[in-house]
C-alpha cells in the first residue's frame, strides 16, 4: 500500500520527474494504482474475455433492433430514436474503440462497474 503524498507540488513534482503527457500530468490522484505482475497478469487474461463478452451483449442488443419497442435493447430502456442511431453501422468492428470499462477490486476480485462509451468521457 502506498501512503498518500502529503507534498503540498505532487503535481509539479510528477510532472518533473515525466510523467506528463504534454506538459500536463499523467497522474493527478496522490494514491496511484500500483499493481504487482501478477495482479497485471490476471487483469491481462481477464480483459480480453470482458471484451468478448461485451461484443456479444452488443451483438444480441443489435441483432432484433427491427422489433422496434419490443425489441431487447428498447426493453432494457434505450430510447427508440436512438435505436435508429444503433443500426448505423460505424465502421468498425469492436464494441467502442473509445470506451472506458472502470473496475474496482473487492477481496482480489475484479467487479466492473461501468462501460463508459459515449463522448466525451469515453474519448478521456
Amino acid at each position: 500500500m502506498i501512503a498518500p503524498s502529503s507534498d503540498p507540488d505532487f503535481l509539479r513534482a510528477v510532472v518533473a520527474r515525466g510523467a506528463r503527457h504534454g506538459d500536463d500530468p499523467v497522474c493527478v490522484h496522490r494514491t496511484p494504482l500500483v499493481m504487482s505482475r501478477a495482479e497485471a497478469h490476471r487483469w491481462r487474461r481477464l480483459l480480453p474475455k470482458m471484451f468478448r463478452l461485451l461484443r456479444r451483449v452488443r451483438n444480441r442488443l443489435l441483432s432484433d433492433l427491427e422489433r422496434g419497442p419490443e425489441s431487447l435493447a428498447a426493453r432494457i430502456g434505450t430510447p427508440l430514436d436512438a435505436l435508429e442511431w444503433a443500426r448505423i453501422d460505424p465502421g468498425f468492428p469492436d464494441v467502442a474503440p473509445l470506451a472506458r470499462l472502470d473496475a474496482y477490486v473487492v477481496a482480489g476480485v475484479p467487479r466492473f462497474l461501468a462501460l463508459n462509451a459515449e463522448s466525451p468521457a469515453g474519448m478521456a
